[in-house]
């Protein structure tokens, strides 16, 4: 079970990484791109509610 939750951080991580790099714009993705398909993935409420719930249970320790 805690390989699971290892793991489940881990691909939340990455996401993590691509939105540092893939930012909604007025004109399309941080990257340069208009339709940009990794902005289309990562650019949810879900997706960063889970980042949020990541970080801050880490905060606490």
């Amino acid at each position: 079970m805690l390989a699971a939750f290892r793991s489940h951080d881990a691909v939340l991580r990455e996401f993590e990484k691509l939105g540092r790099y893939h930012q909604s714009t007025g004109h399309g993705c941080l990257c340069g791109k208009r339709n940009c398909a990794t902005l289309s993935i990562i650019d949810s409420n879900q997706i960063y509610g889970h980042i949020d719930r990541m970080n801050r249970r880490d905060e606490l320790g």
